[in-house]
């Protein structure tokens, strides 16, 4: 989490004293471990940070939006296994592992 406030702290060419301000809003941190980290960071290496992370939460909206449709599209919307009894196993003393249903709620 702190790496990632650096990188946007310095993506937006922030001073690193408002920086610090913000990483001292978590107690318990150190902010001197990160002022080296902060002043070695490239403002270009920060925004292309920041557009890799814009590029992979694109990419997971898109899977999630597609699994939904294909599910969607099979007629598969709207059924909750939670409707449906669960299965699970149950072992007896002496006995090999049965299965039994389990009952709603």
């Amino acid at each position: 989490m702190m790496a990632q406030i650096l990188v946007l702290a310095k993506s937006i060419d922030s001073s690193w004293k408002k920086t610090r301000a913000i990483l001292m809003l978590d107690s318990g941190v150190n902010t001197e471990e990160y002022c080296d980290r902060y002043k070695k960071l490239r403002r270009e290496t920060a925004r292309s940070a920041i557009q890799l992370y814009r590029l992979r939460e694109r990419a997971a909206k898109r899977r999630s939006n597609s699994t939904h449709s294909q599910w969607r599209d099979k007629g598969y919307a709207g059924i909750c296994a939670a409707r449906r009894p669960a299965v699970v196993p149950a072992i007896l003393p002496n006995t090999e592992p049965a299965m039994r249903p389990v009952p709603p709620g």
